[in-house]
């Protein structure tokens, strides 16, 4: 009976744990603290003192009344705790679900395991105090303290194999890129941007060639590895998102992709939480341009903070988009359902057309344009690639919904871009609304970061709804700059935000959606 409770303990505590394995995911399996693991284990501990209350109530009955049958409502009741803690916290919705990879579930069976022999240890500890004080379940309340330890346990008990799995994975990929002969390899990195870019320059690229490019916003060792695995037989040109987050992640995807031709979208203070200061950004987004061939292709934004890593360029190839090479834009009309513009390619120069709103994205199809050129595509074709762009899901995605036009930006997270955000949104008519949850990742420069937002909010909206963890900062900046606090709405979560939409918007609104933060925070 005994051995039967401690399975239930392991069950339990590990279905406890899966939301902080979810949320580990997230974080790339790092073994770290977020504010959603922060929170999550909050409540764990509120579970095991709420266990724990009820089990020292009935101990103490079960001694002064001689009844011992009484101790076995301790575990009776941990179950029940543990069964209803487990409905009320996933019945919450979160922005990102647990994803069943093979990685996932090897590290949930590691973490089944230990927990199983962790409740084995609580329970035999009990038995072993049982002749000397009648309280056999004592530990059992405190289980689920171990869902944290044991998870970060499992991780480093898992590290050796999941190594040797990447290991595997990428010695694949590199032999299927290897055996593709002819193949263009296009890198694209910068600390904004990348997305869009990407999207552009295939979009333009298949005017002429078999492209395939990372789906959706793949641009880690992994993620690149199972986008070569899924890439077209007959693919002429690969188009390979690079994202980091340290010094050394874009040279290792550099390894495995080996580039031949290069687009640095940008640089800001973007993930400087990790990166800990602007030069080792710099260098990592350099890491792209050192592992291009001698005769490789190079192409900078000079308008997004690239200026510096185009000096440091020693390639022949290389190419600065700053307006004033041969491929810039002018004459820019922004409208809510497009954008025309003047593009000069060389020395001809065409009226182009594209659904993408936000002059920050005729830098972009600006960026793609002069590597298509670069490569050797005709103008016709580029300029037929440019109508035949579409917008990019949660990057100023226009919808419009009821009278009310929503531009969705949800994606980005940088300051470049959420000014480029509520640049764009004042070019549209009527009441302007903004919902911003605020900038992450910037370590020590976060507050200040989240005050300008605020500043730049308040010099475009009409009225601004600010949510979650970011948002005082964010009213500071409104405030400060003469901001009527009566057009502040506060809100703790996302769901909130949306039940004051319906309460707030009418007819010719415009709703700005900026930056939809990480389940992490």
């Amino acid at each position: 009976m005994l051995w039967g409770v401690a399975v239930i303990a392991a069950i339990l505590t590990t279905a406890i744990g899966l939301r902080l394995v979810n949320y580990t995911q997230l974080e790339s399996y790092r073994a770290c603290v977020t504010p959603k693991i922060t929170g999550y284990y909050t409540n764990i501990l509120y579970l095991v003192m709420a266990k724990w209350c009820v089990a020292v109530i009935a101990y103490v009955i079960a001694y002064l009344t001689s009844v011992q049958a009484l101790e076995w409502i301790v575990p009776v009741e941990c179950v029940v705790a543990d069964v209803c803690f487990c409905i009320v916290e996933y019945s919450k919705k979160v922005k990102k679900q647990l994803a069943l990879t093979g990685r996932c579930i090897r590290l949930i069976s590691a973490y089944f395991v230990l927990t199983c022999l962790a409740c084995v240890a609580v329970c035999a500890a009990g038995d072993a105090i049982y002749s000397v004080i009648s309280w056999r379940f004592i530990f059992i309340p405190m289980t689920a303290l171990l869902t944290l330890p044991l998870l970060w346990l499992s991780l480093a008990i898992m590290s050796p194999i999941e190594r040797a799995v990447r290991k595997k994975y990428i010695r694949e990929c590199k032999r299927n890129i290897a055996a593709r002969q002819g193949l263009v390899k296009i890198g694209i990195t910068g600390s904004m941007g990348k997305t869009s870019v990407k999207f552009i320059l295939n979009t333009i690229l298949s005017q002429s060639y078999r492209s395939y490019c990372t789906p959706s916003s793949y641009n880690t060792p992994m993620g690149v590895c199972k986008a070569v695995a899924e890439m077209p037989e007959d693919t002429q040109i690969f188009v390979c998102e690079m994202g980091a987050r340290r010094k050394g992640d874009i040279a290792e995807l550099c390894d495995i992709v080996k580039p031949t031709c290069a687009i640095i979208t940008g640089i800001t203070e973007q993930h400087l939480q990790t990166f800990k200061n602007i030069e080792n950004i710099k260098d990592t987004k350099y890491e792209l341009i050192s592992s291009l061939p001698v005769h490789g292709v190079a192409v900078f934004n000079g308008m997004g903070g690239a200026q510096e890593l185009y000096e440091r360029c020693s390639l022949e190839y290389k190419y600065l988009v700053d307006g004033r090479c041969g491929v810039y834009a002018d004459d820019i009309v922004l409208g809510g359902k497009g954008t025309e513009f003047n593009l000069y390619l060389e020395d001809k120069s065409y009226r182009c057309k594209t659904a993408l709103i936000g002059r920050h994205n005729i830098v972009n199809i600006c960026l793609a344009a002069c590597l298509c050129l670069a490569i050797g595509m005709e103008d016709k074709e580029i300029v037929a690639g440019i109508e035949a762009i579409k917008p990019v899901p949660h990057r100023l995605e226009v919808i419009g919904s009821r009278g009310i036009t929503i531009i969705d930006d949800s994606f980005n997270s940088n300051p470049e871009g959420a000014a480029y955000a509520l640049d764009t949104l004042a070019q549209f008519s009527g009441r302007k609304v903004v919902a911003a949850q605020g900038l992450v990742e910037l370590g020590s420069a976060e507050y200040e970061a989240n005050y300008n937002l605020g500043k730049k909010i308040s010099e475009t909206a009409d009225i601004a709804i600010l949510i979650g963890p970011k948002r005082f900062a964010v009213k500071d900046g409104l405030i400060a700059h003469a901001f009527d606090e009566s057009r502040i709405y506060m809100t703790d979560t996302l769901a909130d935000a949306q039940k004051l939409f319906a309460q707030i918007l009418t007819d010719g609104d415009t709703l700005l959606i900026e930056n939809d933060l990480p389940d992490n925070y």
